[in-house]
């Protein structure tokens, strides 16, 4: 049986402990099944997330509301102001549209730093710099829980509920 990387293996352990959220059931055997493979690599963390997809619309978690400007959101009792912003509401809605339209699947790096930064030329070092500083800030403005880094990209959890504020 292959080890796991020391993040894949503190993730997966996240998100079997939210038992709350989620049947572990389709987690461990998932788990089970990739463990019993050579080469684990990037790919736990895809599997899992693609089981929490599965219960995505059995979502027990915390409620995110984002106005279709993506300028401002709740989660939880977490209020986020982003007015002041460009970019950041522009990933946020992106991140929000990926996981309303399909669930369980990450949103690659270039296609958020196309959001983010639209008809912008950037180098790719300053580009993939500029998206993570833009998720960090989202982090820390309170939707640590509810951001998944994957293979390169990133998603919004499945047990997270997530929808368009009303106008």
């Amino acid at each position: 049986m292959s080890q796991l990387k020391p993040s894949q293996s503190s993730r997966a352990l996240e998100l079997l402990l939210r038992s709350d959220v989620i049947e572990r059931a389709p987690l461990l055997e998932a788990l089970k099944a990739l463990c019993a493979q050579q080469d684990v690599g990037g790919v736990l963390e895809q599997i899992l997330a693609r089981a929490l997809a599965d219960q995505g619309a059995q979502a027990t978690g915390p409620q995110l509301v984002v106005h279709p400007s993506g300028r401002r959101a709740s989660f939880g009792e977490v209020e986020l102001d982003l007015s002041r912003r460009q970019a950041i509401p522009r990933v946020l809605r992106a991140l929000v549209a990926q996981r309303l339209e399909a669930p369980g699947e990450a949103l690659g790096a270039q296609a958020l730093i196309s959001a983010g930064w639209p008809g912008e030329v950037l180098a790719h070092e300053s580009a993939i710099k500029r998206l993570h500083t833009a998720i960090w800030t989202l982090r820390t403005m309170g939707l640590e829980p509810a951001l998944l880094t994957l293979d390169g990209g990133y998603m919004i959890a499945a047990h997270v509920n997530t929808s368009w504020q009303q106008p």
